[in-house]
């Protein structure tokens, strides 16, 4: 059976102001290989410290552990800013939503003084988080580092560099707190706490927290547990990484179930997500890694057509995603 390896991130952490080439393409030769066969890699020593994770779950917790007429005044808007109840996300038409709460934070928001945060319901929200986003970034932008190593691109920067616009207007990336309550009743048909699917941007950090209950789905189509692993951020290919490296990396699916037991039903779990997206004025049909790599394989996006992609930029992209996830 497959399992999800783990790296060692220590020689290009985001604590580093300078990285050598030579750690570089050896952590990067290491995530492309994950990537082009689970499309799950688990990063040690990234710099990202557990502190910073439980700060940011403690003030999330007690974000979703408030009334919900008061959580509901800091509803998800349409620059994917707030606060989603149950149900409210759903991955598959037929299903009845994913058992979660969860409370997003576009990046492009993240200068707007516009943008309710909810610090009078929970101070240091809103400084917890932002300080935590820019670490997310720091680390993003640090594996894509690498990983162009991996892909051999000629430039190992531009990778990276088509994602600097984060925590900036024209980028979608966001920072998503989740909070799975405990389970004490029935739940509607088909009602799982997330629904199989891939991710839609380029790739998606993952902090969980020691319940663990992820499951990824291996290509001879049995399901691995991912389990949670101490001081280690989980990174997965999205949708759109996979198309660009025309099927090279894999946007694996992955879901997570009820459990059986009792007991695990009534436990709660928290996970922390980075969902990491490029600039949003790009356009989808990007040939950088077509003329790199010279791949042939015509991989393409779901819900798309080839012809819908030629002219469609990231934001629409990512929009029109949204869109389709997001109940009303």
């Amino acid at each position: 059976m497959a399992t999800i390896p783990i790296v060692d991130f220590g020689q290009c952490s985001v604590g580093r102001e300078h990285v050598g080439t030579d750690q570089l393409q050896k952590v990067g030769e290491e995530i492309y290989n994950a990537f082009t066969n689970v499309g799950f890699v688990y990063l040690v020593n990234t710099g990202i410290h557990s502190t910073s994770v439980d700060e940011v779950n403690k003030v999330a917790l007690d974000f979703f552990t408030k009334p919900e007429d008061e959580k509901l005044k800091f509803g998800r808007n349409v620059n994917n800013f707030g606060y989603d109840s149950i149900g409210k996300e759903k991955l598959d038409d037929g299903s009845p939503g994913d058992y979660k709460l969860s409370f997003n934070m576009a990046c492009r928001t993240y200068n707007d003084p516009c943008i309710k945060w909810p610090d009078e319901l929970v101070p240091q929200f809103s400084s917890t988080v932002k300080s935590f986003m820019k670490d997310c970034k720091c680390l993003a932008l640090r594996i894509l580092d690498s990983l162009s190593f991996g892909l051999k691109l000629q430039d190992n920067q531009q990778l990276s560099a088509l994602h600097e616009s984060i925590l900036c207007a024209n980028n979608h990336s966001s920072l998503r707190c989740l909070y799975y309550p405990p389970i004490t009743q029935e739940l509607e048909k088909g009602q799982i706490r997330l629904l199989e699917h891939t991710d839609y941007g380029l790739m998606t950090l993952l902090f969980q927290d020691s319940v663990g209950g992820l499951q990824i789905k291996s290509r001879d189509g049995t399901y691995i547990d991912a389990c949670p692993i101490p001081d280690t951020v989980l990174i997965n290919v999205a949708d759109l990484l996979q198309y660009w490296t025309h099927g090279d990396l894999k946007s694996t699916p992955h879901r997570i179930l009820v459990p059986d037991d009792t007991t695990k039903r009534a436990t709660p779990r928290q996970s922390i997500a980075f969902f990491v997206h490029p600039s949003e004025d790009l356009l989808v049909s990007n040939t950088l890694f077509k003329q790199e790599r010279k791949l042939t394989d015509e991989t393409t996006l779901r819900n798309f057509s080839k012809k819908d992609l030629e002219k469609m930029t990231v934001g629409e992209y990512v929009q029109s995603q949204f869109n389709r996830t997001y109940t009303r």
